[in-house]
């Protein structure tokens, strides 16, 4: 037995060598083909995650957006990256309205969970950087935004315990996740 580490995953305790029969183990899909509640949750909660840590970071672009010391390029770099992670995010909302949230569709959510995931880790400290001339009082309100946006790293499934599942749907097997 081990316990693990850091994150929303952490006091995770690990049990080797334990059998669980078949029917205990749930998989993205239900025996019949069609998706179960567990994956309907959990690609709404990716959805949702995101969004939310998306909502707080296009709060701290919209701040840099007016300000005219900031150069031409980098407010455009800023909303490009933004809104490339929003409209991906919504590409997901669509999907589940369109089709459902099936088993392919939590694995383009956790797709686009983990790539908003890196524009954000890049994107807010340099959105924070850009609006470093702020007076105390807004920068208490960016400092709260800045936390908001980069929670999305320390929510489940960590990227670590997703590679070896994401990997084996990737060679046509199922989504299994644990």
């Amino acid at each position: 037995m081990s316990v693990d580490g850091a994150g929303t995953d952490d006091e995770q305790v690990t049990l080797d060598d334990v059998l669980v029969p078949p029917d205990l183990v749930v998989t993205a899909s239900a025996t019949d083909g069609r998706p179960n509640a567990l994956t309907a949750g959990f690609v709404w909660f990716q959805l949702l995650a995101t969004g939310g840590c998306l909502g707080a970071a296009s709060a701290l672009v919209e701040r840099v957006l007016p300000d005219e010391r900031v150069s031409e390029s980098e407010r455009v770099g800023l909303l490009v990256e933004v809104e490339g992670a929003m409209s991906a995010a919504e590409g997901i909302a669509r999907r589940i309205d369109d089709d459902g949230p099936d088993e392919s569709t939590l694995v383009q959510a956790l797709y686009v969970r983990y790539s908003v995931q890196d524009t954000l880790s890049r994107l807010v400290p340099h959105t924070i950087e850009l609006l470093g001339h702020l007076d105390t009082t807004t920068s208490d309100e960016v400092a709260r935004l800045a936390d908001r946006a980069n929670k999305l790293a320390q929510h489940a499934p960590a990227r670590k315990t997703t590679t070896g599942p994401l990997a084996a749907y990737l060679a046509d097997g199922p989504l299994t996740l644990t």
